[in-house]
């Protein structure tokens, strides 16, 4: 259901209303008029309104839990934006992570600054204030802890020592998985060349890549 504003900016659109036009001044002022009286009469009807309010607080309750334990300190926004725009900023938040290749080594308060603004772009909210934007980097950071997981020594056997020494201390300084984007990209290209034997192992693999990453990211050293 849209807000009044919204309404009456649909309707101009229909009716190609020019409000600069001042030559239709007052055609367009009661044109203005009637959509107002037709927003509250026709278009607001309250039991619409209610049943609609409640099926979108029944799809938020099915996802609360999970919207908890994956946004701890901001599922509140998230359920009260849907509520507000029937937009689930999760969704979108999730689906502009999944598309950053690097996520997996992003720690940096501008690398989140500009997934948040993403997400806010592909929300097409015009209102979306300043306020709004710091809820949503808090909530893309919630996304990120979440999704980041610990690396696991058992997955780099084989490795040199000093590298998993390096990579566990990354996480614990900075919260990035450098394992896992290497093991991410080592299986991509894996499954393009290790059938051909072009590049050997699979392990040689992983070992080149990480080899890579710490000569392209020193600031992790």
């Amino acid at each position: 259901m849209l807000k009044i504003e919204e309404y009456i900016s649909m309707r101009k659109r229909k009716e190609k209303i020019n409000e600069f036009d001042f030559t239709k001044h007052s055609d367009n002022m009661g044109k203005i008029i009637q959509f107002v009286s037709e927003y509250f009469n026709d278009y607001m009807n309250p039991e619409d309104y209610n049943h609609e309010l409640i099926k979108l607080q029944q799809a938020i309750e099915k996802s609360k839990k999970t919207l908890i334990n994956q946004y701890p300190n901001t599922h509140g926004f998230i359920e009260e934006y849907y509520l507000n725009k029937k937009k689930r900023v999760d969704t979108f938040i999730k689906k502009v992570c999944d598309a950053q290749k690097d996520i997996d080594i992003f720690y940096k308060e501008n690398e989140f600054l500009e997934i948040a603004k993403k997400v806010s772009h592909r929300l097409l909210d015009s209102e979306l204030s300043d306020n709004d934007l710091s809820k949503l980097l808090l909530a893309v950071k919630d996304y990120w802890n979440y999704y980041i997981s610990k690396p696991s020594r058992s997955e780099m056997k084989g490795l040199d020592n000093n590298i998993v020494k390096w990579v566990m201390d990354s996480y614990r300084e900075f919260g990035v998985n450098i394992a896992s984007y290497a093991f991410n990209i080592a299986w991509k290209w894996s499954d393009k060349y290790v059938e051909q034997n072009i590049l050997g192992s699979m392990m040689n693999i992983i070992i080149l890549i990480v080899m890579i990453i710490v000569i392209k990211t020193t600031h992790l050293i």
